[in-house]
């Protein structure tokens, strides 16, 4: 369930349109993880996704970042949320009514000395989701800036491939990791690494520690929540090196967006025909 690409500064997100996936990591049943989505689009997942409500899905604002700059009207009309299965590309299918990213967020093609900062997305459906045993919310951190304790347990989940340009899993994997401390997480980046990422240990794969399990290409978008799955306190950003690297695991830390979050859920309320282009925000009528 590896995810970090190789590339000078590689990220589950699209330096060169690759979207990240856990290495080897274990197949799960989705009835343990019910808030995990798949984004696709033209019915290919493209990254992964976390259901908060019944019409929002968190995921990397890398994932859409074209998709609301670059003619949302139409993109939109080819973006579905998977919801509710264990395997890649199936699931009850969603439309989407609106995707908005972090305004503050930058281009992971552009050069900047920090890591992907404000990586993170919020997706919201054209309509709500059914509820049941494999489709269910997860929680949002209670306190807005709240810190993860270094050493926590901690799990990540995706469909991404076990190795770098491999294909996608077919089934869904999860992965025990642990919190790593930011400046340790620091130490082996060329890039700053922020109070709003949140960096997790990769677990060595043999006894020579030549191969590491992490986040890779699919995974992108993802959640990292409690070891008990019931917050999410991460989205799969990305890292450095290939998916069995040694480089850490990056991620959005959910509790420094709340504010933003909390504002695109209260927005289909406020503004349920709202149609306008902004400058972070596509928006549309969907099925």
């Amino acid at each position: 369930m590896q995810v970090l690409a190789s590339l000078i500064f590689v990220c589950y997100y699209a330096v060169i349109g690759e979207k990240l996936p856990l290495v080897k990591g274990s197949a799960e049943k989705i009835e343990n993880l019910p808030f995990q989505a798949q984004i696709t689009k033209n019915e290919y997942p493209i990254c992964g996704g976390t259901l908060v409500s019944s019409l929002h899905v968190l995921t990397a604002a890398h994932c859409v970042y074209d998709i609301v700059q670059r003619f949302p009207h139409v993109y939109f009309k080819n973006i579905r949320v998977l919801v509710g299965s264990s395997f890649h590309g199936r699931g009850w299918s969603y439309g989407v009514r609106r995707v908005s990213h972090h305004r503050d967020y930058v281009d992971a093609r552009i050069n900047t000395p920090y890591f992907i900062p404000n990586d993170v997305a919020v997706i919201q459906l054209a309509r709500p989701v059914a509820f049941g045993p494999t489709v269910q919310p997860i929680n949002l951190p209670a306190v807005a800036y709240s810190e993860v304790a270094d050493g926590k347990p901690v799990i990540v989940s995706g469909f991404g491939s076990s190795r770098y340009r491999a294909r996608p899993s077919p089934v869904l994997k999860q992965m025990l990791t642990y919190v790593m401390p930011r400046d340790a997480c620091q130490a082996r980046y060329r890039k700053i690494i922020l109070s709003s990422h949140l960096c997790t240990h990769r677990i060595p794969i043999n006894r020579a520690a030549e191969f590491y399990d992490g986040t890779c290409s699919g995974d992108s978008g993802g959640p990292l929540v409690t070891a008990d799955k019931k917050v999410i306190i991460g989205i799969v950003s990305g890292g450095y090196g290939g998916c069995e690297s040694s480089y850490p695991n990056v991620f959005a830390k959910v509790s420094h967006y709340l504010q933003y979050i909390r504002s695109e859920m209260g927005y289909y309320t406020q503004h349920p025909y709202w149609r306008s282009i902004h400058p972070s925000v596509g928006d549309m009528t969907a099925n």
